[in-house]
């Protein structure tokens, strides 16, 4: 795993259950395709001091980082998570520097869990974090072109995990 890697997760639960339920529901209502595998949350990896660290917004901590053996430890490659290594060379130090910016911002307030899925997140900034917002907002920072033209606002784990899947 390198520094940008996304790492996408698909539990069972009421809460990752809505959320892919809600996912598919506005990609449905939008005509967009829809994935084979709908995940409910993403993180990004680190490399800090030979250790990989993945960050990821949490309902209660905000945007942190936990090392990658501990929050993977139990979970199945394929069945619980999916690593997506995109095509971020030549940008690991700006993620770096954009993930270290934005660690430790709050989670986003859960109503606009609710309304992501419809019309987006109508709180429009980086004052507060959802786990898709957070990776879109350090990747633009850093200068990923792939991702300039996405609204952080109005972005689910489902749509970054297919749009990933294109530059890997």
């Amino acid at each position: 795993m390198n520094t940008g890697d996304l790492v996408f997760f698909r539990k069972r639960g009421i809460i990752p259950g809505l959320i892919r339920f809600g996912s598919w529901l506005g990609a449905t209502i939008r005509r967009e395709a829809v994935p084979d595998w709908i995940p409910h949350h993403v993180e990004i990896a680190m490399i800090d001091a030979g250790v990989v660290y993945l960050y990821g917004a949490d309902a209660v901590a905000g945007f942190v980082r936990r090392p990658h053996y501990f929050r993977l430890e139990g979970l199945k490659e394929g069945k619980h998570f999916r690593t997506v290594p995109v095509a971020v060379h030549g940008f690991r130090e700006e993620i770096r520097d954009a993930i270290k910016r934005l660690e430790g911002t709050p989670y986003e307030e859960w109503i606009n869990v609710l309304r992501v899925w419809r019309r987006g997140n109508t709180d429009r900034s980086a004052d507060r974090v959802f786990c898709s917002e957070a990776v879109v907002r350090v990747l633009q920072e850093a200068g990923v072109d792939w991702v300039a033209p996405l609204d952080p606002d109005n972005i689910t784990p489902m749509r970054l995990y297919e749009l990933s899947q294109r530059h890997v």
